[in-house]
């Protein structure tokens, strides 16, 4: 097998030079990633089982702009929720917690949070270790 590649000064050389490092590199990461793909797995499933996820019941919300609104007095008031998601079908919202909050301390929080804007918590229920 004859390979006649054609190699034109400097130029070439130093982009044949350039995709070769970046094959080498690429590979390399790719390969990484089939050496032990399990180790990424768990730290994603110790942090998902160290948040305590909360559950809200919220009456007053109609449509899409009240989800929105009470997704905001969430932000404001709890600021380290995360993963935070409202339905206003079915009445809830939904958000985890990484640090532990006393469930008095946040329904009285939300309470004065919801009020003025007509919403109402029906109830607060804690889920431990999930997502």
């Amino acid at each position: 097998m004859n390979l006649n590649i054609p190699i034109n000064g400097s130029a070439d050389i130093i982009v044949l030079l350039l995709v070769f490092i970046a094959l080498l590199f690429g590979g390399r990461a790719f390969l990484s990633f089939f050496r032990n793909p399990q180790a990424g797995e768990k730290k994603r499933n110790r942090r998902a089982t160290d948040r305590k996820q909360i559950v809200l019941s919220i009456d007053g919300m109609m449509c899409g702009q009240c989800e929105a609104h009470v997704k905001e007095a969430i932000r404001k008031n709890v600021p380290k929720a995360k993963g935070l998601r409202a339905d206003h079908m079915e009445g809830r919202a939904v958000f985890s917690l990484e640090e532990e909050m006393p469930s008095t301390e946040l329904r009285r929080t939300l309470e004065e949070a919801f009020e003025p804007m007509g919403y109402r918590l029906l109830d607060l229920r804690k889920d431990e270790g999930s997502r």
